[in-house]
């Protein structure tokens, strides 16, 4: 079981990334959501499709993801009025997992990779913009990074978002990931960011 702390508040809840027993990639997955903006209490643990994949996609079986500020100023609505929600919302952005199954137009992946991302979409919720806080997510494979293995067989790389910018254009986040991009990696790279 997972512990949740709400507000000083522990509660015990059964926990879906129990990685001791994985479920096969089925056609329902479990996931946090909320059907409607809110606090704390809104959040529900409920079976869902299981994202279908396109063809610049990958579907990661989520390992990690993380909270941030953002996750709750979402729930609560106070973004409302500049992203798109689609309800039921699964929150989350930040995934670190395995890949279960990849795109048609994603060569540089293949099933079993290790890999981490931002995957917010211009939606928030509905079907296509499942968030990572979920056993899968659909991941634009724009947006997702490999981690080198032990053995040192594969090379980590970092891809910018799919856009169309030329590079005077680009934020300073895109140029980081750019200059990432054309790095030359080697098994023994270690990389670690931290954003302010």
């Amino acid at each position: 079981s997972v512990r949740i702390t709400t507000m000083g508040r522990r509660q015990t809840s059964q926990s879906c990334w129990n990685h001791s027993v994985e479920r096969p990639v089925g056609a329902t997955m479990r996931a946090i959501t909320y059907d409607r903006f809110g606090g704390p209490d809104v959040l529900e643990l409920t079976d869902l499709p299981t994202p279908k994949v396109g063809p610049d996609s990958v579907l990661v079986r989520v390992r990690a993801s993380s909270v941030n500020p953002v996750d709750w100023k979402v729930r609560e609505g106070y973004l409302a009025e500049i992203m798109d929600t689609v309800f039921p919302v699964v929150p989350g952005w930040d995934v670190a997992g395995v890949v279960e199954q990849v795109g048609l137009d994603t060569p540089e992946f293949q099933v079993g990779d290790e890999v981490f991302g931002y995957v917010r979409k211009d939606v928030v919720g509905g079907e296509v913009a499942g968030g990572t806080f979920a056993e899968f997510v659909a991941a634009p494979a724009g947006l997702l990074g490999v981690y080198a293995s032990e053995s040192g067989g594969r090379t980590p790389r970092l891809t910018p978002a799919p856009h169309d910018d030329d590079a005077g254009s680009a934020s300073d986040g895109r140029r980081l990931l750019t200059t990432f991009r054309s790095a030359a990696w080697d098994s023994n790279t270690k990389l670690a960011v931290i954003a302010c």
